[in-house]
């Protein structure tokens, strides 16, 4: 994957002034409190556009610190709407909408598959077969 600044600078979405990612530290504090090794992109992500993004995600939960508490709110909705489902424990949430509508990846790998559930769905769906197609996609809807 092209990097993640030069993604989103030659599409448009945001300008090296636009873009304010995460220390080393902060990441690793992030990863504390989850208790999982996020992959590289995802690192790779926070440490450049983690903070801010230009105009990627202006409608969604994707950014610091707006991802913190995504997981237990995600948690919590899956015990609410589909108690038989329960998101596997190397799962990160790291993207949500309006309370009812979660992203999220497993920790394994460099460039996991991301999956996306709704409260009504009865089983995660598959949304994109790596975190860096995932943020391509975001990158290429995202209206300049």
């Amino acid at each position: 994957m092209t990097g993640i600044r030069d993604l989103l600078v030659a599409s448009g979405v945001a300008t090296d002034a636009d873009l304010f990612g995460l220390s080393p530290q902060e990441i690793g504090a992030f990863e504390a409190r989850t208790g999982l090794a996020f992959p590289g992109i995802y690192r790779d992500f926070l440490s450049v556009a983690g903070r801010s993004a230009g105009r990627l995600a202006l409608d969604i939960d994707l950014l610091y610190p707006d991802v913190v508490g995504l997981q237990e709110r995600a948690i919590a909705l899956i015990a609410e709407c589909k108690p038989a489902y329960e998101l596997p424990a190397d799962a990160l949430v790291f993207g949500g909408y309006q309370g009812y509508q979660y992203t999220f990846f497993q920790c394994v790998g460099d460039d996991p598959p991301v999956f996306r559930f709704f409260d009504d769905d009865e089983d995660p769906t598959l949304t994109s077969e790596s975190l860096s197609a995932f943020f391509r996609y975001m990158v290429a809807t995202t209206p300049r």
